[in-house]
């Protein structure tokens, strides 16, 4: 696990339709992570329902 990012209901990423989040590049003790593949994986939940989507991402500097 490299970060996790939560958002409310309501607020820029946790709004209904698509959401934009950005990512700093940082892990979870604010170092910037190294190039490579990593694998993003998003978790939605709304009341009882929960969706979860994986994707590939790459990071180059």
């Amino acid at each position: 696990l490299v970060r996790t990012l939560e958002f409310s209901p309501g607020e820029e990423g946790g709004q209904m339709g698509r959401n934009r989040v950005p990512w700093d590049g940082r892990n979870g003790r604010g170092i910037v992570v190294a190039n490579g593949g990593y694998i993003c994986r998003v978790e939605v939940k709304a009341g009882q329902e929960k969706k979860v989507r994986i994707r590939k991402i790459g990071v180059l500097k």
